[in-house]
């Protein structure tokens, strides 16, 4: 896929802001650090004698969302896979290819947005992750091929 000149520059500006935002975490300027250390309360029961571990917090769901772009539709979903961090795309209503795509995400995915980037009227996903350190993100970047297929980005 060849893309002209103005494109490669619309497509850089727009993965440079999300990458500075992500890498900003929203705030310009700051640095906010949380410290997440979970703690164990063991209480004595009077009648068994045996510690009772308070519950931990429920773990977070794997990110999912449906978004579309006119009659185009897409499942942004984690891959059902037991090795390796994995996302997989979703695509319906291309004109001639709807294959799943699988690829390899650094971090959680955190987000997903379609529209018309390049103004070709065929939509491009974009897809937002965050390093467990919440200080590092990722974009992964879709394309519509003329409404008839999707491709990752490179």
């Amino acid at each position: 896929m060849s893309y002209n000149k103005s494109m490669r520059n619309q497509i850089f500006a727009i993965l440079s802001f999300g990458l500075l935002f992500t890498a900003c975490n929203g705030g310009f300027g700051t640095e906010t650090t949380a410290d997440t250390a979970s703690t164990t309360i063991t209480t004595i029961d009077s009648v068994s004698s045996q510690p009772t571990v308070a519950p931990s917090e429920p773990a977070t769901p794997p990110f999912q969302k449906e978004l579309s772009f006119e009659k185009i539709n897409f499942k942004v979903l984690p891959a059902q896979q037991s090795t390796g961090n994995t996302c997989v795309v979703v695509p319906s209503g291309f004109a001639a290819v709807n294959d799943s795509l699988f690829f390899e995400v650094v971090g959680k995915v955190t987000d997903a947005e379609v529209g018309d980037i390049d103004g070709d009227n065929s939509p491009e996903l974009l897809i937002k992750s965050v390093e467990d350190n919440k200080k590092l993100g990722h974009i992964y970047l879709f394309s519509g091929n003329n409404n008839k297929s999707l491709s990752q980005v490179n």
